[in-house]
């Protein structure tokens, strides 16, 4: 385990939740509609940051693989868990699985050219 990848992913998950926590006991989500975007690009980086750390290798693959499940499962979590949906459900879980992907790019960007720069 890369001990930065993975204090970098604590870090940025533990900003996610208290940003969360707090937009979601004050109703911020349906106040601010924009802040779900840096919401899942923060979570997309989290996620990709705690993959990498775990990653020994250059894997891309594995780090795709392990994006696509953990967003799909998290967008599965909210339809099970009754988070209220809005008429255009399908444009906005898209928009958030696009958000994700972008946040974990970042992180990959990130672990290509510093840790994985050899590969």
């Amino acid at each position: 385990m890369r001990l930065y990848w993975f204090l970098l992913a604590l870090f940025s998950c533990a900003i996610l939740a208290l940003v969360h926590n707090v937009a979601t006991a004050e109703s911020l989500y349906w106040t601010y509609r924009w802040l779900d975007v840096p919401m899942h690009l923060l979570g997309g980086f989290g996620m990709a940051s705690l993959l990498i750390a775990f990653l020994f290798r250059y894997r891309p693959v594995y780090l795709l693989l392990g994006m696509v499940a953990i967003s799909v499962g998290w967008e599965v979590f909210e339809v099970l868990i009754g988070t209220p949906q809005s008429a255009d459900y399908v444009f906005d879980t898209a928009k958030d699985l696009l958000n994700n992907a972008i946040g974990g790019s970042v992180a990959y960007v990130l672990a290509r050219y510093t840790i994985w720069h050899s590969a």
